[in-house]
């Protein structure tokens, strides 16, 4: 396995950074899997309402903004050569939860296995008809959580899939 970063998941991507810094340092199928999904839900799939997507990784050396002889390349695009790893027929979804960093509650996106395993309190979201303003009102009313925050943790308009105090009260006091 390359342990150089793909190309397809740029570090600009605050969900790439996070599963960038995940556990070894070494990248994993794991790990690729877990930002294909991500790269994914933040792509413009999510605001085309899909279910399914497919993205691709290369490497760095891959990519080139420059032409070979007899091709063109536009302005602000980019030529792709070599084999391509796909990650095809992946759920568009994410999603988010609450975490305690140092005691302050704090907003987390990511995979929806990687959520439900951290996070006591998650919703699993997936691309939908409720606005990203109400979704992160009706959060922000159930948990006091900053609505910018919510904001920036939320892709785009969501329905939410399966939710576990986040929209509803908790079931304990621990929560």
């Amino acid at each position: 396995m390359e342990e150089r970063r793909p190309s397809h998941l740029p570090a600009d991507i605050p969900a790439y950074r996070l599963v960038d810094k995940l556990e070894e340092t070494n990248l994993s199928e794991a790990k690729l899997h877990q930002a294909a999904v991500l790269a994914l839900s933040w792509s413009r799939a999510w605001n085309g309402g899909g279910a399914h997507g497919t993205v691709y990784s290369v490497k760095p050396a891959q990519v080139s903004k420059s032409a070979q002889t007899g091709e063109f390349v536009g302005k602000g695009a980019f030529v792709i050569r070599g084999q391509r790893t796909w990650y095809k027929d992946m759920d568009v979804r994410i999603g988010i939860g609450i975490i305690a960093v140092n005691g302050v509650p704090m907003v987390v996106s990511g995979t929806p296995d990687h959520i439900q395993a951290v996070c006591p309190r998650y919703a699993i979201l997936s691309p939908g008809m409720t606005k990203k303003d109400q979704l992160a009102n009706a959060i922000y009313r159930n948990t006091g959580l900053s609505t910018d925050d919510l904001l920036a943790a939320l892709p785009g308009a969501s329905d939410v899939i399966d939710e576990h105090g986040m929209l509803t009260p908790p079931a304990s006091e621990e929560e």
